[in-house]
């Protein structure tokens, strides 16, 4: 690998990432997740300096929405990803 290729490689970081809530009707329904939403829509949880740092929080993440949250947040929290921050379906449409 070339340095300035390791060099951008450096340079992208990772957002743990929740999709919005899904609107029915014009109105934000709180209890139903919208996977399916743009990503530039979708709400940064935490950012990472690696791929793996990201993963490592999105299981634990997973892990602690089990029971004890409502079960919309649970909802929400199984479609969590990690998404570069270079990734270009981040940009507003």
């Amino acid at each position: 690998m070339k340095p300035r290729h390791a060099a951008a490689l450096a340079l992208v970081g990772w957002y743990l990432m929740l999709p919005p809530w899904r609107v029915i009707g014009g109105e934000v329904r709180s209890s139903v997740p919208d996977p399916d939403a743009s990503l530039s829509k979708w709400i940064n949880v935490r950012n990472f300096d690696t791929a793996a740092s990201c993963d490592h929080a999105l299981m634990q993440f997973l892990d602690a929405a089990g029971d004890g949250e409502p079960l919309s947040d649970r909802n929400r929290a199984r479609f969590a990803r990690c998404i570069a921050t270079d990734d270009p379906r981040l940009k507003p449409n």
